[in-house]
This record gives structure tokens, sequence and C-alpha cells, in this order.
């Protein structure tokens, strides 16, 4: 039996990942330097070059084999276009490392349709057989039915920010149910309140009484 009453529900910072809307991991190509011009499942290289390692010194990705250097022998900017409903919100997360061979402090800027969302700035001591892989992610909300996504390397020479797993996930905000069960037997609820819910306030799921 579940017996619930005089409850009162609060709105916080309520937002889950709902699902997938777009990955992309730089899979499906052989190692390549210096790429220009379009790659790897919609990329394309708007300016200098990037290289595509897979195993390079005994290197690992962060995920699958493959990954990205934001520099070839100049500082790269890759983008990708990716559709999105206007007014909804989106986290997008990657994987990151950098160069182990270059500057105490790899740089690289994202951007949302030409806007800065992160200036992201890694700093590690690494090496090619343990590359030290860190996530992140930034949400923003989409402004246009299509969203280009743009990575900039900021370092000069050969030696940029590494880039793997990228992916978009649809950030849901808490609009419905302000209580909810599911396969429960004689649930009794009274009292319930919850000013953001935007449909019935409490909802019993695959229960019963």
């Amino acid at each position: 039996d579940v017996v619930l009453r005089y409850l009162r529900f609060r709105p916080g910072n309520v937002g889950t990942d709902s699902n997938v809307a777009w990955a992309n991991g730089f899979e499906g190509v052989s190692q390549q330097f210096n790429v220009i011009g379009y790659f790897c499942g919609g990329w394309h290289v708007d300016s200098g070059n990037v290289d595509v390692l897979s195993g390079y010194f005994g290197s690992t990705a962060y995920a699958g084999t493959d990954y990205l250097d934001l520099n070839g022998i100049t500082p790269g900017t890759i983008s990708t276009n990716l559709p999105t409903v206007v007014g909804k919100s989106y986290r997008l997360n990657f994987a990151y490392s950098q160069n182990p061979e270059g500057n105490p402090t790899a740089v690289a800027n994202i951007l949302q349709n030409g806007n800065l969302l992160l200036s992201l700035s890694v700093r590690t001591t690494n090496s090619w057989t343990n590359l030290k892989w860190a996530t992140t992610s930034v949400v923003f909300v989409a402004t246009a039915p299509t969203t280009q996504i743009q990575f900039a390397s900021q370092s000069p020479s050969w030696y940029g920010v590494l880039l793997d797993d990228i992916s978009l996930t649809i950030v849901e905000t808490g609009s419905g149910d302000a209580l909810q069960f599911s396969n429960a037997a004689n649930v009794i609820a009274d009292h319930v309140t919850a000013t953001w819910s935007a449909s019935d306030l409490v909802s019993v799921l695959g229960s019963t009484n």
C-alpha cells in the first residue's frame, strides 16, 4: 500500500536528457593527416586542416577507434549542421584531451551558429599511450531549424585539442506530472500541489486501486 498526504512540490533545476538527437565520433575512416573539405559523416573543415587519428603511437580513442586532432600542420576549424527545433534546449557533449607533444595548454572555441558557447583550455600532462581523456558538455537553446556546431582551434603550430565522441542530446525540463507511481497497488494520494505541473498532478501507471 502507498499512502501520501499533504505534499507540496517546489520547482528546482529539473532537466534530463531524454534522448540522443545526434552522435559522431569520427569513425569509419582510416587515419588521415592534414584533412581538408568534408570528412567523417558530415563534418567539414572550414579553415586550416585537421588530423584523424587511430592508434597513433599506441594511443586509444575515448570511444571507438578514431579521434581528431584539431590541428594538422595548421590550426583547424570544423563544423557540422544539425536539425534542431527552435526554442528547445540541447546539450552538446564531447570528450577531449590535448596533443601530448604540444604546448602546455591547448585551446579551442565551440560555437553555435557563429556564437561562442564555450572556450575550452586543456592543460594536462599526458602521453600517446595515456591521453587522459576527459568529458564536458554545454547547454544551448536552438534559435533556428538548423544549427551549425563549430570547433575552432586557437592553438598555434601542429599541436591542438583532441576530440572524440561528440553527441547532441535533447534536454527536457520538468513540466509533467508532479508525482508518478508505476506498478503500485492501493495508492492513496491527496493534497498534492505543484505550481509548475502542466498536466494531472498525480498519475498512476500500471497500478491498481
